[in-house]
């Protein structure tokens, strides 16, 4: 006949992480973990830059 429907845990959809359970818990981990590195990646460019002075960059 057809192929069985395979069964998992998580399935990202549209952007949203869905969940057997349907729990939010995965979804909110996954963007929080996106939005953290995004963070880290542009805080560290704008220390990067020559405008700061350093003292400041030490506190």
């Amino acid at each position: 006949m057809g192929l069985p429907i395979e069964v998992v845990d998580t399935y990202k959809y549209l952007g949203v992480a869905l969940s057997s359970s349907l729990s939010f818990t995965y979804h909110l981990r996954d963007r929080t973990s996106a939005a953290e590195m995004d963070l880290n990646r542009n805080w560290s460019s704008f220390i990067a830059q020559d405008l700061i002075p350093l003292f400041a960059k030490k506190n």
